[in-house]
């Protein structure tokens, strides 16, 4: 499921765009206005992948949509997400588990939220984007001794340097910016 803001003119004068992925190849698009959204979101418990980027966290749907399906999300696409906090970081991490790729691109987290994100997130990451985020050397060196499963970091636009290579070799990824 795909939550993300549609710009506030367009043609129907809907507030949001849904988009459900009913299968890998069927993509069904509804449009609806917040409060079907709201309901809808309510009723989804078991989604596996969610995408609520460019939202903003203090809305009342962005919780709960995470919380709902804690249990069996593997994918979760916060790109560009406004408003994430220690908080909000430390309800993804102590309640989704079962996350193996995770997309924090762009969020703007602050120090100690990449401290806490880099220090405790599951194991089970796989596929790991902190694209434009003030992640440290030091950082990168936590993140990889405590998530040895990752096979994909994307650290383009951050400020790790040359150091984080000896780390990153150890997990034996190919891309370093």
């Amino acid at each position: 499921i795909n939550f993300s803001g549609v710009p506030n003119k367009n043609v129907f004068e809907l507030k949001y765009i849904l988009k459900l992925h009913a299968s890998n190849t069927t993509t069904i698009w509804i449009c609806s206005k917040k409060e079907v959204l709201e309901e809808l979101i309510n009723s989804c418990h078991y989604l596996q992948k969610l995408s609520l980027a460019g939202l903003h966290a203090s809305k009342p749907y962005f919780e709960p949509s995470i919380l709902l399906s804690s249990k069996s999300l593997k994918v979760l696409d916060l790109n560009g997400c406004k408003g994430l906090s220690l908080d909000s970081i430390k309800t993804v991490v102590l309640n989704c588990l079962e996350l193996n790729e995770v997309n924090f691109d762009n969020t703007k987290l602050n120090t100690e939220t990449i401290d806490y994100l880099c220090t405790n997130l599951t194991t089970k990451i796989e596929k790991l984007s902190l694209f434009r985020l003030k992640v440290t050397d030091e950082n990168i060196k936590v993140l990889v001794q405590n998530c040895k499963k990752i096979i994909e970091l994307d650290l383009g636009s951050t400020t790790v340097t040359e150091i984080s290579k000896q780390f990153l070799h150890c997990l034996q990824l190919c891309y370093f910016p």
